[in-house]
């Protein structure tokens, strides 16, 4: 083999090993949220990461039925405790947890005796309403989330069930 063809594969070999410990080298790191983090309700959040392109979501540390993530995506989680990681092609980051919260709110808007009910929390909520001291339409009203409905009541006569259904 020539001297000029084994300097070449000399090269080579050293750009080769370069890119494989560099790639190796960019372990993927969780960043936010932190283990333990509570997140109050409909409180808005981030996941951040760095050195990997995929998000791995679970609601349980095993990650069986886990859901994976590209980089950009939203999701709408119900409350509970979530385990998650971030992997590149070779790597996986710590594991990390937080917990989401329940949020019970309503938002009333009245206008000439009908009262606009939305749910504005992240939780299902019951309500009834009273007519005097009877209750008007025997059967409980759930909102979903985002939910509203009209009654014919006003904000007085309105009574959440406890809140969560």
């Amino acid at each position: 083999m020539k001297t000029s063809t084994k300097v070449m594969v000399g090269i080579e070999m050293m750009i080769i090993i370069t890119a494989i410990i560099i790639v190796v080298g960019q372990k993927p790191t969780a960043i936010t949220p932190i283990s333990g983090h509570v997140i109050q309700g409909t409180e808005e959040f981030k996941f951040e990461f760095e050195n990997a392109d995929t998000l791995v979501l679970a609601r349980n540390k095993e990650f069986s039925n886990a859901i994976e993530f590209d980089k950009d995506f939203a999701i709408k989680l119900t409350p509970g405790t979530y385990w998650w990681k971030v992997k590149n092609v070779l790597q996986e980051s710590e594991t990390r947890n937080f917990t989401l919260t329940n949020k019970v709110a309503l938002r009333l808007e009245e206008e000439n005796g009908t009262l606009m009910v939305y749910n504005v929390g992240n939780v299902e909520v019951g309500i009834r309403v009273l007519e005097g001291e009877e209750i008007f339409n025997k059967k409980n009203i759930t909102l979903i989330p985002e939910e509203g409905t009209r009654i014919n009541t006003t904000k007085e006569n309105l009574i959440v069930e406890g809140g969560m259904k």
